[in-house]
């Protein structure tokens, strides 16, 4: 299954909300839709991992992209119920200091405050 993104708002806050396998072989949807965001203004984004099956090194990539991106306009970007298994690999590359991610949607939009 190809990643698809799809956006929407509570607040102030961009929830962009992917879908499918985050693959070496794929394009950057999530970056993409992140860098638009970021030329419209947007300053609070949480991407949204829950419906995310797989994700690769090149995945991790892209959320290391998306959140220096975000950092660079001074924008704030969290992670969504990322899986268990893209926790451990944030872990075991030691970007858990880098970037938030959070489990609770509510708890996500409230933390932008």
């Amino acid at each position: 299954m190809v990643l698809t993104v799809a956006e929407r708002r509570v607040s102030d806050v961009v929830i962009v909300d992917l879908k499918g396998r985050v693959l070496i072989d794929s394009t950057h949807p999530a970056l993409d839709a992140v860098r638009k965001l970021l030329d419209q203004g947007e300053r609070h984004i949480l991407l949204n991992y829950e419906g995310v099956e797989f994700i690769d090194s090149a995945g991790i990539g892209e959320i290391v992209s998306c959140v220096t991106a975000a950092n660079n306009v001074g924008a704030s970007l969290k992670l969504l119920k990322p899986s268990p298994q893209l926790c451990q690999l944030l872990l075991r590359g030691q970007l858990a200091h880098y970037l938030d991610w959070l489990h609770n949607e509510d708890e996500a939009i409230a933390s932008f405050q």
